[in-house]
C-alpha cells in the first residue's frame, strides 16, 4: 500500500453506493495485537455522509492492468484447466 492510491469503500449505512477514497498517509507503527497498520483516506466529494463508527469494507486498488482477460472462478478447475462447455 503506497500513498496515493485509490480506495474503494462501501459502508453499511449506504449499501448501493461504493465512495472512491485517495490513500493520504499510512502510520508507520504495526497493531502488534492485530498485526495491522492505520491507513488514512481522503475522500474527494465534500458530502457530509460519514459519521463516527460506522462500519465499512475497503478495498485498495494496488494495480491495474489493460487487456486481460476475466474468467468466473465457477469455471475454473482445480488443476488450472478452463471449463468452455457442459
Amino acid at each position: 500500500v503506497q500513498i496515493g492510491q485509490t480506495a474503494f469503500i462501501k459502508f453499511e449505512a449506504y449499501p448501493e453506493r461504493i465512495f472512491e477514497f485517495n490513500i493520504s498517509n499510512i502510520l508507520p507503527m504495526m497493531n502488534i495485537r492485530t498485526r495491522t497498520f492505520t491507513v488514512e483516506a481522503e475522500f474527494e466529494n465534500k458530502e457530509k455522509l460519514f459519521y463516527p463508527n460506522m462500519s465499512f469494507e475497503a478495498n485498495i486498488l494496488i494495480e491495474k492492468k489493460k487487456s486481460v482477460l476475466l474468467i468466473p472462478s465457477i469455471y475454473l478447475l482445480p488443476d488450472t484447466t478452463v471449463l468452455l462447455q457442459d
